[in-house]
């Protein structure tokens, strides 16, 4: 029998403009310095960037001066990396760029800048699409990235760790009066004064299934501030593990802000005792903030679950709030996730089929039919809370057991049979020794995908692999 050795593919969307753009200038080929592959471009091109890493005057605080170009990587992220050395930004995009701006295919590191350390839209509205901004620092706000003056930058499919502003807020995303979508992203480990992951100031962006997760403010909002007139739309998204000092563990709004929260799961943060008072471990709405919130799930936060002071109030509804919360549909009762840090929903969850389909004019209901996975809502007789949508149905024989934040696959023989779904929460490690059968089915997914050995696959076998 014939066997080939199929290379696993991470499913990373770009955008693609076939016959939109035109001529393709390379770096390095024809220019050694990124900027001035830029400045030799024209609307509709393409700038294409090598594998290496580009540091110094010409290689960082890139400017697209206003063109509809496509700057993108010659072989993704993991190959060519921006390094501000501490002392530049990555991208400062500031001349009205629109969505035809299109950045793709980069990692960020080192960046720093007073306000967006790592990308500064300022007016601006790019599309920035399978980047990795990571490890930068700014001051006074955005150590990953900034928006204000009105962009509204579509940020699709990024990582955003590792980042933090030191005296301002949004140690990931710091947003002033901008209205960005930021869709599919993993948001982790950035740290801010407050708005740990995300800050939103007068400010109401989309958020939609992204990964907010063990973030940390030094005073509010360890996953997502929510302040001052701010109306965000939180949608399918698994907000866990974040910290905050002062109040509002997982979300925190302020002086007049009204989140729209739908499907989201906010579950395992923590807020500490601040001033003798125990400040919202999940959430927390003060000074005449009135976040909604339809098909979550609040459970197991620190040291509870829902704080209401100021005159804040949270309507919810057709949600399961520990320690219960009263409204229409919401019920009490453990979710049964599938394991200690994978939030899936169990066989047997209380939280199946008991959603309510979002109505028509609700804040982000277009959103609302895929869940975090991309999987169509409703997979049963109804809709489910939280971020995920049960498929209620159990992995097949020939599928190996996949529950779990962080899984290793190694000498498994996937066979001919139903298609099995191998899908982690946090990381999925490939080793030695897979084969897959012909007729057989395989996908495997998760937020991180690390890669030591490729699949052994039959002819008629089908492997995807995705990362997200």
């Amino acid at each position: 029998m014939k066997i080939r050795i199929m290379m696993a593919v991470i499913a990373i969307f770009f955008l693609f403009y076939g016959n939109a753009f035109g001529k393709t200038v390379r770096v390095p080929g024809d220019y050694s310095l990124i900027q001035a592959a830029i400045a030799s471009a024209g609307n509709g091109d393409t700038v294409l960037v090598g594998d290496g890493t580009y540091k110094g005057p010409g290689n960082a605080n890139l400017d697209l001066a206003g063109k509809a170009i496509l700057l993108k990587s010659e072989n993704g992220p993991l190959k060519c990396i921006i390094d501000g050395q501490g002392s530049s930004r990555g991208f400062y995009f500031r001349n009205n760029e629109g969505a035809n701006t299109v950045v793709a295919g980069f990692t960020i590191i080192n960046g720093y800048a007073p306000l967006g350390g790592g990308i500064y839209c300022d007016g601006a509205s790019p599309t920035i699409s399978n980047c990795r901004i990571i490890n930068n620092k700014a001051d006074f706000g955005g150590g990953g990235i900034a928006c204000t003056a009105a962009s509204f930058p579509t940020i699709t499919g990024c990582e955003i760790s590792e980042n933090r502003s030191d005296f301002g807020g949004g140690g990931g995303i710091f947003i002033h009066e901008s209205t960005p979508v930021i869709t599919a992203c993993t948001i982790t480990g950035n740290r801010g004064d407050k708005g740990g992951g995300i800050h939103c100031l007068k400010s109401s962006p989309t958020i939609n299934r992204c990964r907010i997760q063990s973030n940390t403010a030094d005073l509010g909002g360890g996953g997502i501030l929510c302040e001052t007139h701010s109306s965000p739309s939180i949608i399918n998204s698994l907000i866990s593990e974040n910290v905050a000092n002062f109040g509002g563990g997982g979300i925190y709004c302020s002086n007049f802000s009204s989140p729209t929260i739908l499907h989201c799961t906010i579950t395992n943060n923590r807020a500490e005792l601040w001033n003798s008072v125990n400040w919202g471990g999940g959430i927390l709405s003060t000074t005449s903030s009135s976040p909604t919130m339809t098909n979550s799930i609040v459970w197991a936060n620190a040291p509870n679950q829902v704080v209401l002071i100021d005159s804040g109030t949270l309507l919810v509804t057709y949600s399961d709030i520990q320690g219960g919360f009263s409204g229409a549909g919401n019920i009490d009762s453990d979710p049964l996730f599938v394991g200690e840090k994978d939030f899936q929903l169990g066989a047997n969850s209380p939280c199946v089929d008991k959603g309510n389909p979002p109505s028509t004019g609700l804040p982000g209901n277009e959103h609302a039919a895929l869940d975090y996975l991309e999987k169509s809502r409703p997979q049963g007789a109804g809709w489910d809370m939280g971020a995920y949508e049960s498929t209620g149905a159990v992995n097949p024989s020939n599928c190996p057991d996949c529950s779990g934040a962080s899984v290793v696959l190694e000498n498994v023989t996937f066979s001919a049979g139903p298609p099995c779904e191998c899908v982690c929460t946090e990381s999925i490690t490939i080793g030695n020794g897979i084969k897959v059968e012909s007729g057989a089915s395989v996908t495997v997914t998760a937020p991180k995908v690390h890669i030591k050995a490729f699949f052994q696959a039959e002819e008629g076998a089908m492997v995807k692999i995705s990362q997200k």
